[in-house]
């Protein structure tokens, strides 16, 4: 079905009785300045007005079972201005200009799983909008594309209320709910808005925002916003520069493979993170620990190794918040420490003179204490007690590696290491207290992001070049949980 542009309606509803339309078609695309559906009969606004409320006034239902509808500019799939009717869409929808909207409604919604919108083309498209005093309730995932605010066309993922700035008057409002996901992933867009005294937006769900001056929330003239989900920032850093410095110390029997030994080191970490404010941390660790390896055959191809360590780390902590357009910091430093435990069994098999694959597996126990956080300068500074967290990590992986000769004594290598590690102990989800530090304020609950238990794939690929004395090493990797790519450069010196 196709819905030629400059204001065409495919369907048009009028009258005082209920109705009902069910749209199965195929495929719908919407041309520009256009409609889908107008659904004008039952409680609309004049009819309430007209008929001193909404009594003999009947419903206006609309089920939209289309497997996909594709949005030009300035369109509209689904527009019901019945108060007493229900939009119902199991319909995915996208856009590939700007100004659209997908459902919008004086009524009831309900978007279902099925009804995903990808929103991100060009600027100012709106998911789900709620007027009249109308709810609308959201199932499914919903990405959003850049806002031009020059021009004041927002991307918003659900909407609620219309304040007319040229009168300074609300003249609608709304209930929005959240209990799908909504990706905020490009400029200055917003997950949930609600405007005025009356309208209201609440996330049961997950609001996601990666892009720059993204907003989860935002609220104006005296509108409510209530949080049960997570809204998150993308914490992952963008640029994470690390410097080590590690000694080695390892005693070796008759039998290979038979070792046993203790190391030290430091690390000195740079966080730039991808969050709102572009935040920075800095940290100095230093580390210790031992190990032992014992082999079960000859050659040593099957090897158990089991190593402890400690750790203690000083961090200086440069927190960037965003208020409505502005950037804030706030200042302070904090310690880590704790301990850890890990072993792991792993079978080398010999596939010719110089090439090797060795399958392992590992499991790595790690408890750590971070102390209280006391931020010292900047804008609305916080106190934040000291708290703990425990990590229960196993990894299973498999090694490829490939030796060659190149001259007496030194030997070029490369190896590929591919793994799947998941995180199944407590390090998100903790109970925070804070509150505003330098005050008499109370203490409150932070809200903590929840654990992601998806799994991480992890690749590895390194480069080197070794003798009896010296060694270097080029490296690359990448983590698909976080999409993470690393980098660096090592050095070894054997004495």
């Amino acid at each position: 079905m196709n819905i030629s542009p400059n204001e065409a309606v495919r369907v048009f509803t009028s009258g005082n009785g209920p109705m009902n339309v069910t749209n199965n078609a195929n495929v719908i695309t919407i041309g520009d300045n256009s409609y889908g559906f107008v659904l004008r009969s039952g409680a609309t606004p004049e009819r309430i007005q007209a008929n001193g409320g909404t009594t003999g006034l009947g419903a206006t239902t609309f089920v939209s079972n289309t497997p996909s509808v594709t949005l030009g500019n300035d369109a509209v799939y689904a527009y019901s201005a019945d108060s007493l009717g229900t939009v119902t869409n199991n319909t995915a929808i996208t856009t590939t200009g700007s100004n659209n909207y997908g459902l919008y409604s004086a009524g009831n919604v309900v978007n279902n799983a099925s009804g995903n919108m990808n929103l991100t083309s060009g600027v100012g498209n709106v998911g789900i909008y709620s007027i009249e005093n109308g709810n609308a309730k959201n199932y499914a995932t919903i990405d959003i594309g850049s806002s031009d605010r020059d021009n004041k066309y927002y991307s918003i993922g659900m909407a609620a209320g219309y304040y007319n700035e040229n009168t300074r008057h609300i003249e609608q409002t709304g209930t929005v709910e959240n209990h799908g996901t909504i990706n905020v992933n490009n400029d200055y867009g917003i997950g949930m808005y609600a405007v005025g005294n009356g309208s209201k937006a609440v996330n049961y769900g997950t609001i996601n925002l990666d892009g720059k001056g993204t907003t989860g929330m935002y609220l104006d003239q005296n509108a409510t916003g209530i949080n049960y989900g997570t809204i998150q920032t993308s914490a992952t850093p963008s640029n994470n520069e690390i410097i080590r410095v590690a000694y080695l110390h390892e005693d070796e029997t008759v039998k290979l493979g038979n070792t046993s030994g203790w190391y030290a080191g430091a690390v000195y970490n740079q966080f730039k993170f991808k969050d709102i404010g572009g935040s920075k941390e800095n940290q100095i660790m230093l580390k210790s620990g031992i190990f032992k390896s014992v082999p079960f055959d000859h050659n040593n191809s099957l090897n158990w190794t089991i190593s402890a360590e400690g750790f203690i780390s000083r961090n200086e902590m440069n927190r960037k918040f965003l208020v409505l357009d502005e950037i804030f910091n706030a200042n302070s430093h904090y310690y880590a420490y704790g301990a850890a435990v890990k072993n792991e069994i792993s079978k080398a098999f010999r596939t010719s003179e110089r090439t090797s694959i060795t399958p392992y597996g590992s499991l790595k126990l790690e408890y750590g204490r971070l102390s209280k956080i006391s931020e010292k300068s900047g804008q609305a500074r916080l106190e934040v007690k000291e708290n703990d967290y425990y990590s229960v990590r196993p990894e299973v992986g498999i090694q490829f590696k490939y030796k060659q000769p190149m001259a007496v004594r030194t030997t070029f290598t490369t190896s590929l290491n591919l793994a799947y590690e998941n995180e199944l102990g407590k390090i998100n989800d903790i109970s925070n207290r804070a509150r505003v530090n330098y005050t008499t304020a109370d203490w409150y609950n932070l809200r903590n992001e929840k654990e992601d238990r998806k799994g991480n794939f992890k690749a590895d690929l390194n480069f080197g070049i070794e003798n009896q004395r010296f060694g270097v090493t080029l490296n690359t990797g990448y983590d698909t949980k976080v999409e993470n790519i690393r980098g660096g450069i090592g050095f070894r010196a054997i004495y």
